[in-house]
């Protein structure tokens, strides 16, 4: 369970340093969290978005989905009408997250058409009252966050993002995921994912404002050497687009993060295993091969044989069935 701040200030000594792999439509999908999850078991998960219509109209039992071996695992909801977010929140809740999140960083024509995402970094007030509206309706000890970027097209100064922050704190947000870039509108999300400047100097502000909320940045964060820069001066670091192209390193910055004791490091071979079991299972139950399977392409990214994996794992998907013995073969000839 991840601490809120009441009780990080009754713990003097926690350490309070958080490892976090940032919600990533089409990516962070329950078959990812659960391989990721293999690889590091202290790492704090997050689902993709998920639109709060979706948990109230939708299939809500699907869409909030997740196996128990993933927690520590956040939330995050994307919505702007304070009374379905509020009800979102409670069967989220409900379901046993261990943290409820807003998303309001998102730059994709579609999300920002539906008037959330980082839409709602232009209405402060609005974003403040839809936090407020979840932090009523959950228990006290669950985190409500807000994931946010440094502002939006002209709205980048930092007294603006200072007091942005500031409300969705007094509304009850307890952890702000801040992404180093503001959001561009009329860029591409691919495009705000490189362009906009990142800015870590802000985020280091904020917390230094803020000393009573957890702050944690994302953005072009790639090794462990900046993951510990970042951690001298905040509470914690989130892994996007890096961690799901090279999976197998979350476990050097789980060690590099939760040193008391350290990780222990899993042999290849162990990995696969353990989730290709996990996926057999999936695929029996109705889930689809490609979406269960997808996540493994880049598992040995930068190694000479990435491209004959891949070249099994895209044949197996194409037949519509798993031969587990066939990959685990695989995986001993190459390591």
């Amino acid at each position: 369970m991840i601490p809120n701040v009441i009780e990080l200030e009754k713990q003097e000594k926690i350490e309070r340093k958080f490892l976090y792999l940032a919600p990533m439509m089409k990516r962070t999908d329950r078959h990812f969290r659960y391989l990721a999850r293999i690889i590091s078991p202290n790492l704090h998960l997050f689902t993709e978005m998920i639109p709060v219509e979706m948990l109230i109209y939708g299939n809500r039992e699907k869409a909030l989905e997740y196996s128990s071996f993933e927690k520590p695992v956040a939330i995050q909801l994307g919505g702007s009408n304070p009374e379905s977010l509020s009800r979102a929140a409670e069967v989220s809740a409900a379901r046993g997250y261990d943290e409820i999140n807003l998303n309001c960083g998102c730059p994709s024509r579609h999300v920002l058409s539906g008037s959330f995402g980082a839409y709602m970094m232009q209405n402060p007030k609005l974003t403040a009252i839809c936090v407020k509206a979840m932090r009523i309706a959950t228990p006290k000890e669950i985190p409500i966050s807000v994931k946010i970027r440094l502002g939006i097209d002209d709205l980048d100064s930092y007294g603006y993002l200072r007091d942005f922050v500031g409300r969705l704190i007094e509304a009850g947000a307890g952890i702000v995921h801040v992404h180093a870039r503001k959001a561009m509108i009329r860029l591409t999300p691919k495009k705000n994912r490189t362009i906009p400047p990142i800015n870590y100097a802000w985020v280091y502000k904020l917390k230094a404002e803020y000393k009573k909320a957890l702050i944690t940045v994302n953005g072009e964060i790639s090794s462990v050497c900046s993951v510990k820069v970042h951690l001298n001066r905040l509470d914690g670091v989130m892994i996007g687009r890096y961690a799901y192209a090279r999976p197998l390193e979350l476990i050097d910055f789980d060690r590099s993060v939760f040193t008391k004791p350290s990780a222990r490091k899993k042999s290849d071979l162990e990995i696969i295993n353990r989730y290709l079991n996990y996926a057999e299972k999936q695929i029996t139950e109705g889930a689809s091969p490609r979406k269960v399977l997808q996540h493994l392409f880049n598992l040995f990214h930068g190694r000479p044989y990435a491209k004959c994996w891949r070249q099994l794992l895209a044949k197996q998907i194409s037949t519509g069935t798993i031969k587990i013995e066939e990959l685990q073969a695989q995986v001993r000839k190459l390591t």
